[in-house]
């Protein structure tokens, strides 16, 4: 499945938005980032195991409609909006 966006603090990010917000600049790739964050603190492959206030929690493509989009920036997460390609 296709990550498109992140649940953090009663909102939706882009991927972006969320590694500036959280100043991910360890790695190239934010799931390699996030990943690091979590080590020892939050099971990032049961996240049911903690909220998406105190850690983000992914959101797949397929669980969006075409009207979701980034709390930052406004980016159509579900990539298509109107007929047109946002991704």
């Amino acid at each position: 499945m296709r990550i498109s966006g992140y649940t953090y603090k009663a909102d939706i990010y882009c991927p972006q938005c969320l590694a500036d917000k959280l100043n991910l600049i360890e790695f190239d790739d934010i799931e390699h980032s996030l990943d690091h964050l979590a080590l020892g603190r939050y099971d990032r492959f049961d996240e049911s195991s903690f909220d998406s206030d105190s850690f983000p929690k992914v959101v797949f493509k397929i669980d969006l409609d075409s009207t979701d989009q980034c709390g930052v920036c406004g980016r159509y997460l579900k990539g298509v909006r109107y007929g047109i390609d946002y991704l």
